[in-house]
């Protein structure tokens, strides 16, 4: 905090992080929304949110210089981490001494202050506050104010919708709650630790009973309006005075499911399309060569050679979305600028037509895998023109930098992402619409091979809803003018 705190803005911020929470607001945005106050409040570089999932960790929420790094993965099983946050709820200590992972948030920080997000007694993330002062600097009222920051992102986790984005998968494949009712049907008990399965039902204590009731030995699967899907089984107790019911969530299982399927029938229509056209056309050249003329001939290997590669460019989608190895990256410096108006122009016509890029003469020269340009922009902008119609206007492609990383970004005036599902998006197979009046086609893989793809090069990508509606998918990758050290890939020392 500075010298000088400003007591009617942090009143007026906090007001308005209230309203948002009481509103029934993102989780997520509140998140983003406290972690902008808390830049101001402690006169910090940056302020970042680490939540950490089921595998690794991710920076959800980012402000100030951390902003670049929104949606880098943090090794959350790191040992030193780990430590860091194990006893006290708020430590403080020199930058350049935590994890790697977390001095890339704020390297020219000298000190940090690191505080646990609690759900219970389990940590589930961190805050992290990059200050640009020594360690004396720390004073107590600035550990209060992290635990004062610390204290409001936990309570959002506790009852914010869509938090936290990375759930544990145990409790994803299959939630389930019991409540207990009377012979009349009224609810007279609700298991307190699992009451959010039922969120959204209208199911509460000492009401009645508003979802169908199963009879004895019945599963009975009840189909929501928000799209979620439940199984409800029920036990009359021996005096028959009670009866537990058994509500379990299977959405996820369930979407999964419909996902693997739809997959599969997709790419088997995918991969049949070309086959059948190379197919045909071998037998026009195989059965009538004489029949064909010297133009005829090459029409037709021009459009075998492009079937062809067309079959090669989905095969590769499929061998990365299940983890083949292919050929081992070419990794080099290059010219971002030129890979990606280079992809632009490779785009089908009418999805070109729809794209203005905007990228600086300036842009410096990263390190990664020059080749893998063109499969992140046609993935992205493929995505934005199918949730953006024709009618929202330009998909737009700018370029960023900041002092370590160089990236691109793809913006459109769609039907946005909603902040609950900025990191469900990555998932293999995962789709905005589910069901059988799914708007938009797709397997949903484009995403989650556009964060495979940029990983790989120590580069990370992330997605957020674009003010006054739509979307923006941030890439970024090291910068190719700072030496080697620049292009370390994900676990080299």
């Amino acid at each position: 905090m500075g010298d000088a705190f400003d007591a009617e803005r942090f009143f007026d911020e906090m007001a308005e992080l209230i309203d948002h929470v009481n509103g029934g607001g993102s989780g997520l945005l509140a998140l983003r929304h406290l972690v902008a106050m808390s830049v101001w409040m402690f006169d910090a570089d940056s302020v970042a949110i680490v939540e950490f999932g089921p595998a690794s960790g991710r920076i959800i929420a980012a402000s100030g210089v951390a902003d670049a790094v929104l949606g880098r993965r943090v090794n959350s099983g790191d040992e030193l981490l780990r430590s860091i946050v194990a006893d006290d709820e708020v430590v403080a200590g020199p930058m350049d001494e935590l994890p790697a992972d977390l001095v890339q948030l704020s390297p020219d920080s000298s000190t940090a202050i690191v505080g646990r997000i609690l759900q219970g007694t389990a940590t589930i993330g961190i805050v992290v506050v990059g200050l640009p002062y020594e360690l004396t600097a720390v004073d107590a009222l600035r550990l209060q104010m992290m635990r004062f920051v610390t204290s409001m992102a936990s309570r959002l986790y506790r009852g914010s919708p869509g938090l936290p984005l990375h759930p544990d998968p145990t409790l994803r494949i299959r939630p389930e709650t019991t409540a207990v009712l009377d012979r009349d049907g009224t609810v007279r008990w609700i298991n307190p630790a699992s009451q959010h399965v039922l969120e959204g039902t209208g199911v509460t204590v000492g009401a009645t009973m508003p979802l169908p009731m199963p009879g004895p030995g019945q599963v009975l699967e009840h189909n929501l309006t928000d799209g979620r899907t439940l199984i409800l089984m029920a036990k009359t107790w021996p005096d028959r005075s009670e009866v537990s019911l058994t509500v379990r969530d299977i959405t996820e299982s369930r979407r999964w499911e419909q996902s693997r399927e739809l997959f599969v029938a997709l790419t088997s229509h995918e991969l049949r399309t070309p086959v059948t056209v190379i197919k045909g056309y071998a037998e026009t050249l195989s059965g009538r060569w004489d029949m064909l003329d010297e133009a005829g001939r090459r029409d037709a290997a021009r459009v075998l050679g492009l079937r062809a590669a067309e079959l090669a460019r989905l095969l590769d989608r499929l061998l990365t979305a299940v983890g083949e190895p292919g050929l081992p990256p070419v990794v080099e410096r290059f010219d971002l600028g030129e890979a990606v108006t280079a992809a632009v122009g490779e785009l089908p016509a009418d999805l070109r037509a729809r794209v203005r890029c905007r990228l600086p003469a300036d842009l410096p020269i990263v390190f990664g895998e020059p080749a893998s340009i063109a499969s992140i922009v046609s993935e992205l902008v493929t995505n934005a023109g199918k949730y953006a119609a024709r009618e929202a206007g330009d998909i737009e492609v700018d370029g960023v930098r900041d002092a370590r990383t160089v990236g691109i970004r793809v913006m459109d005036r769609g039907i946005g992402v909603r902040p609950e599902h900025v990191e469900s998006a990555f998932e293999r197979f995962w789709q905005a619409d589910t069901g059988d009046h799914r708007r938009y086609s797709g397997v949903g893989l484009g995403l989650y091979l556009v964060r495979r793809i940029v990983e790989r090069q120590n580069g990370w990508v992330s997605l957020r809803p674009r003010d006054a509606g739509g979307t923006v998918a941030e890439v970024r990758l090291p910068r190719g003018d700072l030496g080697r050290k620049s292009s370390r890939r994900p676990g080299e020392a």
